[in-house]
């Protein structure tokens, strides 16, 4: 899997070869990466084994990522190479085999799909799809940083293309595949962030919410106890509202067999064809 500490760049189309442009890996560098370890000669003559390096992409904890051809089918690839410390370490190395085998079943346009994990003797190496492009690094410092609009704007997009987002229509909750893609065993909460206090009077006693003795907006969760996922996420409330008053205006549609855990602040909400509970506390969360 990329190393989410790795730092990458646009790769370059060429690779340049004097000694003043080489990492410490002895391979072609375009990145201008910093990470201060070194891997051996002898590493990266096994990993030509199968591999023309082209570039190096970036480095972080676990390795460093290489552009790089592949000989066998001449595909242009990304190498994520392990750290020699790394590799040797046989409960690690599973836990990439586990990822790997997930990550294969996912095939998606916005999504870097995962080859192999090859071993050349004491070298491990992750192999994926290489996608030309620009960086989350390189786009932070190109524009100076990304407000909260638009880090907000771009979330939305990653999460609605992996089939990640909420619903927001209580009626289609039955039927979304957050809900349906283990049992339909469910929790409900009632969610508070504090707000700027309105000017209007009418609105200040509107979000005053006595809970947390603060003006208030609130939202109605749904998660799904299995993959703890969010799938359903109500229209913004007044913090005054009663957690129970927005899940009956709410009229959520559950699928068949469904059960609800629910805590005090919904008692009475007795959706039909519903096994409802209320989970017990711990002493730390009642303190």
């Amino acid at each position: 899997m990329p190393d989410p500490g790795d730092k990458t760049d646009k790769p370059s189309g060429s690779v340049r070869q004097s000694s003043a442009e080489t990492t410490p890996y002895h391979a072609p560098s375009d990145s201008g990466a910093t990470m201060d370890f070194d891997l051996a000669e002898a590493t990266l003559a096994a990993l030509r084994q199968r591999y023309e390096l082209l570039a190096e992409l970036g480095r972080g904890g676990m390795g460093v990522v290489y552009k790089a051809r592949d000989s066998e089918t001449g595909d242009v690839v990304a190498v994520k190479v392990l750290l020699p410390e790394i590799a040797a370490r046989s409960d690690i190395l599973e836990r990439f085999k586990s990822e790997l085998l997930l990550a294969r079943k996912i095939t998606h346009k916005n999504i870097c799909r995962v080859h192999d994990l090859n071993r050349f003797g004491p070298v491990a190496a992750i192999s994926m799809e290489f996608i030309e492009g620009e960086s989350l690094r390189a786009l932070l410092d190109r524009v100076d940083g990304v407000s909260l609009r638009q880090g907000r704007k771009i979330l939305q997009q990653v999460l609605a293309e992996m089939g990640m987002t909420p619903e927001r229509e209580p009626q289609e909750v039955a039927n979304h595949p957050l809900v349906n893609e283990s049992a339909p065993d469910l929790l409900m909460d009632g969610t508070e962030r504090r707000r700027q206090r309105p000017k209007d009077a009418q609105k200040q006693e509107a979000h005053y919410s006595g809970k947390k003795k603060a003006h208030t907006d609130k939202n109605l969760l749904l998660a799904n106890t299995h993959t703890r996922k969010v799938v359903y996420l109500s229209p913004t409330e007044n913090g005054k509202k009663h957690d129970k008053k927005i899940a009956d205006e709410n009229d959520i549609s559950y699928p068949s067999n469904a059960t609800l855990g629910k805590d005090t602040g919904f008692q009475g909400y007795e959706p039909k064809g519903v096994l409802t509970f209320q989970p017990k506390k711990s002493q730390k969360a009642r303190s």
